[in-house]
């Protein structure tokens, strides 16, 4: 994982240091990083975001990319334009698009059009299932 990340990170700061306008595709950056390292990751491609006039397309499958991003998304939200163009990290939620692949080979929206965030529905769903799993669990074990 720290191979693919040096990659990744070497490329954002040629493109922050020489203020390129880059377009970059970066499949699935969380791939062998620990949850702290994902979170740094997506915080420097934001900085990347806000320094230059980039464009970043990300798969996923990391919950923690997606709660970071829905971070970001609020940050940008909570600290206003004048705080993350002075190199606050945030993301513009109308620079943002966020979607789901579905089992049927159709994508659709997961960014909430009121909010500006990504659905909760989506970043919890697997952990409420764990959640209920462990439960089910655990209350069979006090049975015992």
């Amino acid at each position: 994982g720290q191979q693919e990340a040096i990659r990744i990170l070497q490329d954002i700061f040629l493109v922050v240091l020489n203020q390129e306008n880059a377009c970059r595709i970066i499949e699935e950056p969380e791939a062998h990083l620990f949850p702290e390292a994902q979170k740094l990751l997506l915080e420097m491609i934001a900085i990347m975001l806000n320094s230059t006039n980039s464009q970043v397309t990300l798969t996923t499958h990391s919950p923690y990319i997606l709660s970071v991003a829905n971070i970001l998304l609020f940050t940008y939200q909570v600290k206003g334009s004048h705080d993350a163009q002075n190199g606050n990290l945030g993301i513009k939620p109308q620079d943002c698009r966020v979607y789901v692949l579905t089992g049927k080979g159709k994508c659709h929206s997961v960014l909430d059009k009121n909010t500006g965030l990504i659905d909760q529905n989506i970043l919890d769903s697997v952990s409420m299932e764990l959640a209920n799993q462990f439960s089910q669990l655990y209350q069979m074990y006090l049975e015992m």
